[in-house]
């Protein structure tokens, strides 16, 4: 198992009562994509539905964005070993 930190931005701020987690990644899940599954598990409907969350948390995660300190990842990037990354949701705005 690997451990990975994650930042959390907008939406996901809301999930979780501090700014990052920590979240443990079985040996299998070796890209970004595989984390965006794991963190829609971590993120069940029903702790989503407890803190009063009234959006589709594993649709948000498909269509946000992850990145570490440099650079946007796609689901294909292969993650290292222990990370930092940050979850960016999409944005609007003029």
């Amino acid at each position: 198992m690997r451990r990975i930190k994650i930042r959390l931005f907008g939406a996901f701020r809301n999930l979780e009562s501090c700014a990052e987690i920590e979240i443990d990644l079985p040996d299998g899940v070796t890209t970004i994509g595989g984390l965006k599954s794991q963190l829609a598990d971590h993120w069940s409907s029903n702790r989503g539905a407890a803190a009063g969350v009234s959006f589709d948390v594993a649709a948000l995660i498909k269509k946000s964005a992850m990145a570490n300190d440099r650079e946007i990842l796609f689901d294909e990037h292969a993650l290292a070993g222990h990370e930092c990354l940050a979850i960016l949701p999409p944005v609007s705005g003029g």
